[in-house]
Formats: structure tokens, sequence, C-alpha cells
């Protein structure tokens, strides 16, 4: 694992770093605010709609789409542009409210009560993101068993900050 990380460039590192302290502030900024009963305003509020900390997962999406999209238009392979697409999906699914839309659409059409207490709205995003999961994943899947093991480096790379955007935020 350490030889995989070593071979992503310093500027890389400390971007990747420099955004996860700051999200680890916003989050202790929000947790402090809310143990000693302080009114931060809602431009601190971890998750009301176009706060600081939302604004900021919107550029930690970016930040990471930019690096991959980088790698894809360098280097020219499949399993770059399959990471592209998917971090594509996370920002506008963030900025647009793709899945809360798509799943308030879907809980419409259901005909039957969600199981386990859920909302119907909350069963249609599960649906939507299950839709979009259909699609994203098989895909990085086949692009990264059929690339050459150089290029699968990057996928490696990715997942941990993958799971650490994904338990931040998304």
């Amino acid at each position: 694992a350490n030889l995989l990380y070593s071979s992503m460039p310093i500027s890389a590192h400390r971007l990747l770093w420099g955004l996860l302290t700051l999200d680890c502030l916003f989050f202790a900024l929000y947790f402090s605010g809310q143990f000693f009963n302080l009114s931060l305003g809602r431009w601190f509020v971890i998750s009301s709609d176009w706060s600081l900390p939302e604004l900021f997962q919107y550029l930690k999406e970016l930040s990471i789409l930019v690096m991959v999209f980088s790698a894809f238009t360098s280097y020219k392979k499949n399993l770059y542009l399959a990471w592209t697409m998917l971090f594509g999906y996370l920002l506008l699914d963030d900025a647009l409210m793709i899945r809360e839309w798509l799943g308030n659409v879907i809980a419409q059409m259901l005909t039957f009560p969600p199981p386990f207490k859920l909302s119907s709205n909350d069963l249609g995003e599960m649906i939507a993101l299950a839709l979009f999961a259909a699609l994203l994943v098989p895909l990085l899947t086949l692009t990264h068993v059929s690339s050459q093991q150089a290029t699968r480096k990057l996928s490696w790379l990715l997942l941990p900050w993958l799971a650490l955007l994904t338990l931040c935020g998304f």
C-alpha cells in the first residue's frame, strides 16, 4: 500500500490531506457548537444545503474529478475515464440533488409500503442510487480487470479516498 501511495505526486498528497484536514475542522466546529450549545448559524451546519461544509464537499469532489480527468487526458486509459464518470456523477448528484429528485419520482410510483419503516422517498433514493451503481460499478470493475497493473494503481489509490469522501458527506 505504501508503494501505491508513494506513486502519487506530492502536490496531490498535499491537496488530498489538506482537504481531509479542513473537513475534520468543519466536523470539529460543528460538533463543538452542538456540544457547547453554541449557535454557529446555518453556514456551519453540516446537514444544511449550501452551507460552507457542503460547498467544501463540492470542492473535494471537483478536485478529485479534475485529478482523474487529468490522468485520463494524459494517458488515455479507459479505467481513468470510468473513475472520471464516477466522480462526475458524485459531484452532479450532490450539487443538483439528482438522487433526491429521482428518488421522489420513484417514490410516487411505488405501489407498496416501504419495508423497515423507511419513508417512500428514502426507498426511492436507495433505488435511484442502486440504478446508478448498477451502471458505474460494473464499468469500473470491467475497466479495472482489463487494465494493466500500472494503470490499476490509480484504483487502489482512489478507493480509500472514495471511502473517506463517502464517510464525510456523500
